[in-house]
Protein backbone atom coordinates (compact mmCIF):
# COMPACT_ATOMS: atom_id res chain seq x y z
CA UNK A 1 0.00 0.00 0.00
CA UNK A 2 1.25 3.48 -0.89
CA UNK A 3 0.50 6.09 1.75
CA UNK A 4 0.93 9.73 0.76
CA UNK A 5 1.13 12.08 3.75
CA UNK A 6 1.78 15.72 4.57
CA UNK A 7 5.37 15.87 5.82
CA UNK A 8 4.38 18.10 8.75
CA UNK A 9 2.04 15.59 10.41
CA UNK A 10 3.60 14.61 13.74
CA UNK A 11 5.15 11.15 14.18
CA UNK A 12 4.35 10.04 10.63
CA UNK A 13 7.14 7.50 10.29
CA UNK A 14 6.49 5.93 13.69
CA UNK A 15 2.81 5.32 13.05
CA UNK A 16 2.49 4.73 9.32
CA UNK A 17 5.73 3.38 7.84
CA UNK A 18 4.91 -0.11 9.15
CA UNK A 19 1.62 -0.15 7.20
CA UNK A 20 2.97 0.53 3.73
CA UNK A 21 5.23 2.56 1.50
CA UNK A 22 5.26 6.09 2.92
CA UNK A 23 5.59 9.11 0.61
CA UNK A 24 5.82 12.62 2.09
CA UNK A 25 4.71 15.84 0.40
CA UNK A 26 4.36 19.57 0.99
CA UNK A 27 0.70 20.19 1.78
CA UNK A 28 0.62 23.42 -0.20
CA UNK A 29 2.17 21.91 -3.33
CA UNK A 30 0.24 18.64 -3.74
CA UNK A 31 -1.27 18.03 -7.20
CA UNK A 32 -3.44 15.35 -8.77
CA UNK A 33 -0.52 13.98 -10.78
CA UNK A 34 1.35 13.26 -7.53
CA UNK A 35 -1.36 10.87 -6.36
CA UNK A 36 -1.91 8.66 -9.40
CA UNK A 37 -0.47 5.58 -7.64
CA UNK A 38 -1.51 6.48 -4.07
CA UNK A 39 -3.79 4.21 -2.06
CA UNK A 40 -4.23 6.43 1.01
CA UNK A 41 -3.93 10.19 1.56
CA UNK A 42 -3.19 11.93 4.87
CA UNK A 43 -3.55 15.74 4.92
CA UNK A 44 -3.77 18.80 7.13
CA UNK A 45 -6.11 21.78 6.76
CA UNK A 46 -3.94 23.50 4.12
CA UNK A 47 -4.71 20.88 1.45
CA UNK A 48 -8.14 21.04 -0.26
CA UNK A 49 -9.30 17.50 -1.04
CA UNK A 50 -11.89 17.28 -3.79
CA UNK A 51 -12.70 15.79 -7.18
CA UNK A 52 -10.02 17.89 -8.90
CA UNK A 53 -7.34 16.36 -6.66
CA UNK A 54 -8.54 12.75 -6.54
CA UNK A 55 -10.22 11.93 -9.83
CA UNK A 56 -8.03 9.64 -11.91
CA UNK A 57 -6.12 8.35 -8.87
CA UNK A 58 -6.54 5.05 -7.02
CA UNK A 59 -6.93 6.69 -3.60
CA UNK A 60 -9.36 4.65 -1.50
CA UNK A 61 -8.94 6.36 1.88
CA UNK A 62 -8.46 9.97 3.02
CA UNK A 63 -7.73 11.20 6.55
CA UNK A 64 -7.15 14.68 7.92
CA UNK A 65 -5.10 15.40 11.04
CA UNK A 66 -7.62 18.09 12.00
CA UNK A 67 -11.03 18.31 13.65
CA UNK A 68 -12.34 20.71 10.99
CA UNK A 69 -13.36 19.25 7.62
CA UNK A 70 -14.20 22.36 5.59
CA UNK A 71 -11.20 21.61 3.33
CA UNK A 72 -12.63 18.18 2.47
CA UNK A 73 -15.36 17.59 -0.13
CA UNK A 74 -17.17 14.94 1.91
CA UNK A 75 -19.97 14.63 -0.63
CA UNK A 76 -17.52 13.73 -3.38
CA UNK A 77 -15.70 11.21 -1.19
CA UNK A 78 -18.97 9.46 -0.43
CA UNK A 79 -20.00 9.40 -4.08
CA UNK A 80 -16.59 8.04 -5.09
CA UNK A 81 -16.65 5.34 -2.39
CA UNK A 82 -13.55 6.75 -0.70
CA UNK A 83 -13.24 6.12 3.04
CA UNK A 84 -12.66 9.09 5.34
CA UNK A 85 -11.61 9.85 8.91
CA UNK A 86 -10.91 13.06 10.82
CA UNK A 87 -9.22 13.81 14.14
CA UNK A 88 -12.22 15.32 15.87
CA UNK A 89 -11.68 15.59 19.64
CA UNK A 90 -8.03 14.53 19.58
CA UNK A 91 -6.79 18.03 20.45
CA UNK A 92 -9.65 18.97 22.79
CA UNK A 93 -7.51 19.19 25.94
CA UNK A 94 -4.83 21.22 24.15
CA UNK A 95 -7.39 23.74 22.91
CA UNK A 96 -8.93 23.99 26.38
CA UNK A 97 -5.45 24.57 27.81
CA UNK A 98 -5.06 27.46 25.36
CA UNK A 99 -8.38 28.94 26.51
CA UNK A 100 -7.28 28.76 30.15
CA UNK A 101 -4.00 30.42 29.16
CA UNK A 102 -5.97 33.31 27.65
CA UNK A 103 -8.03 33.59 30.83
CA UNK A 104 -4.89 33.46 32.99
CA UNK A 105 -3.36 36.27 30.94
CA UNK A 106 -6.49 38.37 31.49
CA UNK A 107 -6.41 37.66 35.23
CA UNK A 108 -2.75 38.60 35.53
CA UNK A 109 -2.59 41.54 33.12
CA UNK A 110 -6.09 42.97 33.00
CA UNK A 111 -7.39 42.44 36.51
CA UNK A 112 -10.02 40.00 35.23
CA UNK A 113 -11.87 38.08 37.97
CA UNK A 114 -12.79 34.66 36.60
CA UNK A 115 -14.55 33.50 39.77
CA UNK A 116 -16.96 36.43 39.52
CA UNK A 117 -17.64 36.04 35.80
CA UNK A 118 -19.99 34.12 33.54
CA UNK A 119 -18.51 32.21 30.63
CA UNK A 120 -20.56 31.62 27.50
CA UNK A 121 -19.56 28.77 25.20
CA UNK A 122 -20.74 28.60 21.61
CA UNK A 123 -20.49 25.01 20.43
CA UNK A 124 -20.67 22.20 22.98
CA UNK A 125 -18.87 19.46 21.09
CA UNK A 126 -15.64 17.77 22.15
CA UNK A 127 -13.79 21.00 22.93
CA UNK A 128 -16.63 23.19 24.16
CA UNK A 129 -18.05 20.57 26.51
CA UNK A 130 -14.57 19.83 27.91
CA UNK A 131 -14.00 23.54 28.58
CA UNK A 132 -17.44 23.83 30.19
CA UNK A 133 -16.85 20.86 32.51
CA UNK A 134 -13.48 22.16 33.68
CA UNK A 135 -14.85 25.65 34.32
CA UNK A 136 -17.81 24.22 36.22
CA UNK A 137 -15.42 22.17 38.37
CA UNK A 138 -13.87 25.51 39.35
CA UNK A 139 -17.34 26.81 40.33
CA UNK A 140 -17.41 29.21 37.37
CA UNK A 141 -20.88 29.83 35.95
CA UNK A 142 -21.09 28.51 32.39
CA UNK A 143 -23.88 28.65 29.81
CA UNK A 144 -23.70 27.06 26.37
CA UNK A 145 -25.32 27.51 23.00
CA UNK A 146 -25.44 24.64 20.52
CA UNK A 147 -28.59 23.96 18.47
CA UNK A 148 -27.19 20.60 17.34
CA UNK A 149 -26.88 19.12 20.83
CA UNK A 150 -29.60 17.12 22.59
CA UNK A 151 -29.80 19.48 25.54
CA UNK A 152 -32.10 17.18 27.52
CA UNK A 153 -29.40 14.51 27.59
CA UNK A 154 -26.55 16.88 28.48
CA UNK A 155 -25.50 17.92 32.00
CA UNK A 156 -24.52 21.36 30.67
CA UNK A 157 -26.69 24.46 30.93
CA UNK A 158 -27.94 25.76 27.58
CA UNK A 159 -29.36 29.15 26.61
CA UNK A 160 -30.11 31.07 23.39
CA UNK A 161 -27.15 32.67 21.60
CA UNK A 162 -28.21 36.15 22.70
CA UNK A 163 -27.89 35.13 26.37
CA UNK A 164 -24.46 33.60 25.77
CA UNK A 165 -23.30 36.83 24.09
CA UNK A 166 -24.14 38.73 27.29
CA UNK A 167 -21.50 36.80 29.27
CA UNK A 168 -18.21 38.22 30.47
CA UNK A 169 -16.29 35.68 28.37
CA UNK A 170 -17.51 34.22 25.08
CA UNK A 171 -15.55 31.26 23.71
CA UNK A 172 -16.21 29.86 20.23
CA UNK A 173 -15.91 26.13 19.56
CA UNK A 174 -17.75 25.35 16.31
CA UNK A 175 -16.67 23.80 13.01
CA UNK A 176 -16.68 26.04 9.95
CA UNK A 177 -19.77 25.26 7.88
CA UNK A 178 -21.69 27.09 5.17
CA UNK A 179 -24.49 24.55 4.69
CA UNK A 180 -27.23 23.05 6.85
CA UNK A 181 -29.78 24.54 9.23
CA UNK A 182 -27.15 26.25 11.41
CA UNK A 183 -24.17 27.37 9.31
CA UNK A 184 -21.35 28.82 11.38
CA UNK A 185 -19.78 30.92 8.61
CA UNK A 186 -19.77 34.57 9.77
CA UNK A 187 -21.50 33.52 12.99
CA UNK A 188 -19.99 36.51 14.79
CA UNK A 189 -20.49 39.85 13.05
CA UNK A 190 -21.22 43.48 13.90
CA UNK A 191 -24.61 42.69 15.47
CA UNK A 192 -23.19 39.99 17.73
CA UNK A 193 -20.20 42.12 18.75
CA UNK A 194 -22.57 44.98 19.61
CA UNK A 195 -24.52 42.64 21.90
CA UNK A 196 -21.41 41.96 24.01
CA UNK A 197 -20.29 44.00 26.98
CA UNK A 198 -17.69 46.64 26.10
CA UNK A 199 -15.13 44.85 28.29
CA UNK A 200 -16.11 41.29 27.39
CA UNK A 201 -13.46 38.80 26.28
CA UNK A 202 -13.95 36.92 23.01
CA UNK A 203 -11.90 33.75 22.50
CA UNK A 204 -11.95 32.17 19.05
CA UNK A 205 -10.17 28.85 18.59
CA UNK A 206 -12.15 28.03 15.43
CA UNK A 207 -11.50 28.72 11.77
CA UNK A 208 -11.35 32.47 11.07
CA UNK A 209 -14.42 32.34 8.86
Amino acid sequence: MKIFADKNILELENYFSRHGELHLFDGRELKQADLVTADALLVRSITPVDKALLQGTQVKFVATATSGTDHIDLKYLKQAGIGFSDAKGSNANAVVDYCFTALAYAVKSKGFALSESRVGIVGAGAVGSCFARKLSAMSVEVICYDPLVDTAASPLKFSPLQDVLSCDVISLHVPLSKQGAYPSYKLIGARELAAMHADAMLINTCRGG
